[in-house]
């Protein structure tokens, strides 16, 4: 038999694509952390510095900045008004443990109305008291808010507006003189 020859053959072709080449390069850093040589021998050794933290970096640029929208003023909010000043006070006695004053108010209230029709912004306080132990606070506010709702139905019934009367039953909590007794007070805006 005879030998058989190689033939030669041609180069195999590959199963899979070469890489394109890369038409950009990208850098990776990391920290760097220096160390200084000990400065002297009589010097104690220092600890070994803590390793830096990398610091995550921004891939998307941030837009720039700015300026805030201008706004039209808006009207300012609606707030009840407070009362600023205090015009005049009046004081009405009572009997101890009575809800009902002690004297005739006919006047005042007739007083109170004229003034109050006259000045349409002022309104009238009525500040209650009535006596009573700490024990016995809330038997004082009920005796004190009694008699400041006589007072209003008074001044209601003289023709002044509910609205513009503002009670305050404050039962023992007298800051000075009689606990028997209601503060009137027209208070100007």
């Amino acid at each position: 038999p005879a030998p058989v020859e190689p033939q030669p053959t041609a180069a195999p072709t590959p199963l899979v694509p070469a890489a394109p080449e890369p038409t950009e390069a990208i850098l990776i850093t990391r920290p760097v952390t220096t160390v200084e040589p000990p400065a002297a021998a009589a010097d104690p050794p220092s600890p070994p510095p803590a390793a830096a933290e990398a610091a995550p970096v921004a891939l998307i640029a941030a837009p720039p900045p700015q300026s805030p929208p201008t706004v039209a003023p808006a009207a300012a909010p609606q707030q009840a008004a407070l009362p600023t000043t205090a015009e005049a006070i009046s004081t009405i006695a009572f009997t101890p443990g009575q809800p009902e004053p002690a004297q005739d108010i006919g006047s005042l209230v007739a007083g109170l109305t004229a003034q109050l029709g006259a000045t349409p912004a002022a309104r009238v306080r009525l500040n209650a008291y009535a006596p009573g132990a700490p024990e016995e606070e809330s038997q004082s506010r009920r005796l004190s808010l009694a008699r400041a709702l006589a007072i209003r139905a008074r001044l209601v019934e003289a023709g002044l507006t509910p609205t513009r009367i503002e009670v305050r039953a404050l039962g023992n909590k007298v800051p000075d003189g009689s606990a028997d007794r209601v503060d009137v007070i027209v208070l100007e805006r």
